[in-house]
């Protein structure tokens, strides 16, 4: 579905992610993680087309992602950035419709096939209560199931998310995990997101990508890359790795006052 090939990206002269490769199936939940400074960020913006490469090649659906216009590219991806201003002018409802954009005609007027296409959305995030209030009304973890809801109205094939569990509680990470679930499960859809919470990508990833100084240390299963040994490299921690529960749940946690030197 998603393809990185050798990709390099710069920002002005620094060289931020280098050299690349990996491949996303279609269906698949897929989890960038690595520290602060890591390239993870800069890595979406590249899979995106919001940020220009220096080197290598990305490839959507067997197509390279510069031969796609902005057009195309919004009806098959869909972005979820990492912070959503809420001090736009505009309702939930509103902010959903915004969606439907890139299948709008000429005219820009939405039908009653794109409000019927924005209120499963806004049902499937729980946010169709919301409708009426204004984004500077809603709670952080409204405010996030909101932006999802936009970018289903796209009715994309890909979903790539910056963090969209981030300053969250417990109670609203695992609801947006589950949203993300059940659309790859029930709908196909593919989603690639960065984190920083291990614990999560073990839990919901098909496969991690491990990224440590814009490299990439690991591709695979939580439970191959997912090592005490390489988070701790990674990581330049301690770490505390081990399943619990029935389900034999992995679980990665840093132990306190055990700083490793520098990486």
């Amino acid at each position: 579905m998603l393809e990185a090939r050798a990709v390099s990206i710069a920002l002005g002269s620094a060289e931020i992610v280098k050299k690349i490769s990996f491949r996303v199936a279609a269906g698949e939940f897929f989890v960038i993680i690595g520290p602060n400074g890591s390239g993870k960020t800069t890595l979406l913006k590249g899979l995106s087309a919001t940020a220009p490469l220096a080197a290598g090649e990305t490839r959507l659906k067997g197509r390279p992602l510069a031969s796609f216009s902005r057009r195309e590219l919004a009806r098959t991806i869909a972005v979820v950035p990492q912070q959503m201003p809420q001090d736009f002018p505009f309702t939930v409802t509103e902010t959903v419709l915004m969606g439907r954009s890139p299948h709008l005609g000429l005219l820009g007027i939405e039908t009653g096939k794109d409000h019927g296409i924005a209120a499963r959305a806004m049902d499937t995030t729980g946010v169709s209560h919301l409708g009426g209030r204004r984004l500077a009304e809603l709670s952080g973890g409204e405010l996030q199931r909101t932006v999802i809801a936009r970018a289903l109205c796209q009715e994309p094939e890909i979903i790539l998310l910056d963090e969209p569990t981030a300053s969250l509680d417990p109670a609203h990470q695992t609801r947006i995990m589950d949203i993300l679930a059940k659309l790859r499960h029930e709908q196909g859809m593919t989603v690639i997101m960065v984190s920083h919470d291990l614990n999560l990508a073990a839990m919901y990833a098909d496969r991690v990508l491990v990224l440590e100084k814009g490299r990439a240390r690991a591709c695979g299963a939580p439970s191959e890359v997912m090592t005490a040994e390489l988070l701790e490299q990674v990581y330049g921690c301690r770490m505390l790795v081990e399943r619990v529960g029935e389900s034999g749940l992995l679980t990665a946690i840093p132990l306190p006052g055990q700083h490793l030197s520098a990486r």
